[in-house]
């Protein structure tokens, strides 16, 4: 297991400091990055020996690249933002570019003319444009052809082709690669609500970005109401992702797996497929967990979807890797099993990965080698070469919003079967949260094809997610952990609204009650008597996309006061009570730091109450309330201390009954008021006589054992249970400790140290958020 622990904290290391934890490892045939090579690796190929090439992405991608290129003996170069010049990326390339400073943190990686220079002044050979950012400019290759710089990826028009998915569809279906009804691009929400209404688009609808992918741009629409809202958020997020918010409409599939063909070709005629990858577990259009192969797919499905796939980049002489997706409705083993084209992406994609390990191919140096005029003969990739050897699983693992910013330890698993493509993070790295929350890929492999391979895979995932270590920073790992021990995933029953139906796999607290539970018609609303003043807060760093109020505005629980966009997730921040807006503290295009109070409100809070019969369906009965026309799932409460952690919680989604999928985040702050109230205040000065009264029998108890047990402690790398709970109790109020009183369990007898009483559990009372 890779461990990377510091003894003195600092928030970043220089570039020679990273380079010298994960670079200055013993050498593996010449090469700085020490992993095992793939079994069909192109290390011993020449043609770009000494060549230079431009990185023009970050993060994981961009060492993933680095790696690629180190190993076919090129030479790196990468770029990067101002805002982002402590990336570990930049010390994994040879040579590292500071590009000029943009509106945003995210605009020097799209700025072309910025980058063509560099290419120009540096001398570069080839430019891998990685995933995301500028990946599938047509503009940005066609710049470098000009240039005289070679392009990883498919040609200018190619791009264009597959960039605008209105022509994509026109040439699936000349291909006869069946699609679903969609429209050209929109240029207004008025018009989009025409299609609708005129039925030349059918509810469910999907609102994306035409330029877009990665799962960012898209808005499902499952009532007319909702479009206005959807149609203008998809295509910030567009411009956002992507650099142009052009949108267009296509009816919606549901239920449906969704497959995808990884296929490659060197742009003389030839084109090979690295067979198929289920990518059905997706969050709002983010997948989670990746395949490879598909499990249980009937063969005569899997041919179907691999010449479609083959066929239409045939008929537009597609250059390099790509992807072709489809939505497959029925059940994979089926041969009656229905499928739709979806879009190209021309381009490597974040799961590429768990395809290179399925069938042991370099995907990224086969890109590299073919953009310097390799032929897939030339490679020995011909279509009876490539098999699948192994069921591969690859979890993305991600930073979340809350908690904090700094890693206090990271660590990454390691071992047979196990490989982790990371952003090169180490403990006491503060990451940067204006770009994308991936933290890196996790993919397991287990050699062979049957279900009992997979379960190997699956369980050697589980246990190598133990050892992924990132703490101090909010990310998903223990969500991973439930998607992948949760039955339907084990059986193969899952589609593309898994997560949205299982919402508790995400987020324990959104656990749902069977609907015949749920009394929709019966939610009170109640607030409280005492009027709070509210400091509305981001728990992250991130760009103020709309201010949806103005000072004197009233608003209601729910109402979203601010959009922020945040690790390139469009977030609302919503109103805790139901009041007035007293003061606006930011603007439209402002960076906002975590810790900036962005809007104070003043009103009352709400309390959620018991519903009729709740006797009758259990005490944890669930509710639904009525806001804008939607419903959202609740709790029924009626102690409103309860509510206070609710409305603690630094990330938490309102999920929509009717779009569970599509429901933005909602983020909440908690003022120093809800600290203070008549309750808090009575329960302080309780707190206090007790305090008097447990000093002295505490007094008698052994601190944590003596001096020896707390040394031996301290250097296994653990805080003590006290300084845990210290952190999360209210500023000055005191933890009333009575489990110390209570024997000891022999913690350290081993090491010859007496009875410690209280060891193995700390109990007592205290206050956190003006509630015991």
């Amino acid at each position: 297991m890779l461990r990377l622990r510091q003894t003195l904290c600092r928030p970043v290391l220089s570039q020679a400091a990273v380079r010298s934890i994960f670079c200055n490892r013993p050498v593996l045939d010449g090469c700085r990055f020490q992993r095992p090579p793939l079994p069909q690796s192109f290390a011993h190929d020449t043609i770009l020996r000494d060549k230079k090439i431009l990185i023009a992405n970050r993060g994981e991608i961009a060492i993933r690249i680095a790696r690629a290129a180190e190993s076919l003996r090129a030479k790196s170069v990468a770029v990067c933002a101002p805002e982002d010049v402590d990336s570990p990326h930049v010390a994994f390339a040879d040579e590292s570019v500071v590009l000029p400073q943009g509106k945003t943190a995210i605009a020097p990686y799209l700025d072309v003319k910025a980058l063509t220079d560099i290419a120009l002044e540096r001398g570069i050979d080839f430019v891998h444009p990685g995933y995301g950012f500028l990946s599938e400019s047509a503009d940005f290759a066609q710049s470098l052809e000009n240039s005289g710089v070679a392009w990883v990826g498919p040609p200018p028009d190619v791009l264009r082709l597959f960039g605008d998915k209105i022509q994509a569809r026109a040439l699936a279906s000349q291909s006869g690669v069946p699609v679903v009804r969609g429209s050209s691009n929109l240029t207004s929400s008025d018009e989009c609500m025409g299609l609708l209404k005129n039925g030349d688009v059918n509810l469910p609808a999907i609102v994306k970005a035409a330029y877009g992918g990665g799962g960012r741009g898209m808005r499902i629409v499952r009532e007319l109401s909702q479009v206005p809202s959807s149609f203008d958020s998809c295509q910030r997020e567009a411009l956002t992702a992507f650099g142009r918010d052009e949108v267009f409409l296509e009816e919606f599939w549901e239920n449906t797996k969704h497959l995808e063909v990884q296929i490659i070709a060197d742009g003389q005629g030839n084109v090979v497929h690295l067979y198929e990858r289920d990518c059905t577990v997706q969050h709002r259009h983010q997948k989670v967990i990746e395949l490879a192969p598909a499990r249980n797919i009937h063969p005569q499905l899997r041919e179907r979807l691999l010449d479609c796939a083959v066929t239409l980049a045939m008929n537009c002489n597609y250059k390099g890797a790509g992807t072709v997706e489809f939505l497959v409705r029925g059940d994979l083993d089926s041969t009656d099993a229905d499928f739709v084209f979806m879009e190209v992406n021309p381009r490597v994609q974040v799961e590429h990965t768990v395809t290179e390990e399925a069938t042991g191919i370099d995907i990224v140096q086969t890109q590299l080698l073919i953009a310097g005029g390799r032929s897939l003969e030339d490679l020995g990739l011909t279509q009876d070469s490539i098999h699948l050897r192994q069921h591969s699983l690859q979890a993305r693992i991600t930073m979340m919003p809350g908690k904090g910013e700094i890693l206090d330890l990271y660590e990454e698993p390691a071992g047979d079967g196990v490989r982790c493509d990371t952003a090169g993070w180490y403990t006491n790295f503060k990451p940067n949260q204006m770009y994308d929350p991936l933290v890196g890929k996790l993919i397991c492999s287990s050699p062979g094809l049957t279900f009992a391979d997979f379960e190997k895979a699956r369980k050697l995932m589980l246990r190598s997610l133990k050892g992924f270590k990132i703490n101090g920073i909010a990310n998903n790992i223990d969500a991973v952990e439930r998607i992948l021990t949760h039955q339907e995933f084990i059986d193969n029953k899952v589609n593309t609204s898994f997560l949205a139906d299982n919402p508790e796999l995400l987020n324990p607290s959104k656990a749902r009650k069977p609907s015949n539970q749920i009394d929709h018609g019966s939610a009170k609303r109640k607030y409280s008597e005492e009027k709070i003043t509210f400091e509305l807060t981001p728990p992250m760093t991130g760009n103020v996309l709309e201010v949806k109020r103005k000072v004197g505005d009233e608003v209601d629980v729910g109402d979203v006061v601010v959009v922020l966009s945040a690790m390139k997730i469009e977030t609302e921040m919503v109103s805790p009570v139901k009041g007035i807006v007293k003061e606006i503290k930011c603007t439209e295009g402002e960076q906002v730091p975590g810790d900036k109070v962005v809007a104070v409100l003043e009103g009352y809070e709400e309390i959620l109450i018991d519903i009729p019969n709740r006797k009758d369906r259990g005490k944890d009965a669930a509710v639904s309330v009525e806001r804008d026309g939607n419903r959202y799932d609740g709790v029924g409460i009626s102690d409103p201390t309860l509510d206070v952690w609710k409305a603690s919680d630094d990330f938490e989604p309102l999920y929509n009954i009717n779009d569970g999928s599509m429901t933005l985040p909602i983020m909440r702050s908690l003022s120093s008021s809800q600290m203070s109230d008549s309750k808090s205040s009575e329960r302080r000065k309780r707190n206090e006589i007790l305090k008097n009264e447990l000093s002295e029998r505490l007094k008698k108890v052994c601190l944590g054992g003596g001096d020896r047990a707390l040394t031996l402690h301290k250097n296994r790398g653990k805080m003590l249970p006290r300084e845990r709970i210290a952190m999360i109790t209210d500023p000055g109020s005191a933890f009333l400790e009575i489990g110390a009183l209570a024997g000891g369990n022999g913690l350290y007898a081993s090491e010859g140290i007496e009875d410690l009483p209280s060891g193995g559990i700390v109990a007592g009372i205290g206050l956190v958020h003006g509630r015991e």
